[in-house]
């Protein structure tokens, strides 16, 4: 994406610290994933690690408010996990699955709109996913945020009044 298709300040900034922090024709190093370079978005981000070529994806942290919200925590689960625990039907796991596949083997940004409904109120997932590598150049992480919003494009306003 390009930092002014991106509609929510939140992504604007992480993508502009990812943007800031890649050297041109190289992905973004993996020991920039720390937690004093994302006190903003702690809690609000979710980090994965490809397994098996991108095959599966590994859940190294599901952000706290990110469980808070959805009512579950994925800390440590693998994607493939999620169908035998009943919590997104196969399209949506499908498409986790392909977005996170691309990002990882095209070290490039992905942007996307997921529409879901929690419960009778339908509501958008805005996601920015941004791949980080190791030294040899692999991907090695994909750092997800991933925000609720209505269908005027506005952040819930019951996500941000959630604290760490």
């Amino acid at each position: 994406p390009d930092i002014g298709q991106l509609a929510l300040p939140r992504h604007r900034d992480l993508f502009a610290w990812w943007r800031d922090n890649t050297a041109p024709d190289a992905p973004a190093p993996a020991d920039l994933i720390k937690p004093d370079n994302l006190q903003t978005h702690l809690g609000r981000i979710v980090l994965l690690e490809p397994l098996d070529g991108g095959r599966d994806f590994v859940y190294r942290l599901y952000g706290s408010i990110v469980a808070e919200f959805a009512g579950f925590d994925l800390t440590g689960r693998r994607l493939s996990e999620t169908e035998t625990m009943g919590i997104w039907s196969y399209q949506v796991r499908l498409y986790y699955r392909a977005t996170y596949r691309a990002a990882a083997r095209s070290g490039a940004p992905i942007y996307s709109t997921l529409r879901l409904t929690n419960g009778m109120t339908p509501f958008d997932w805005q996601r920015l996913l941004l791949p980080f590598a190791d030294s040899t150049g692999a991907i090695t992480r994909l750092m997800l945020c991933t925000l609720p919003c209505g269908s005027d494009g506005r952040l819930l306003d019951s996500w941000e009044a959630r604290k760490q």
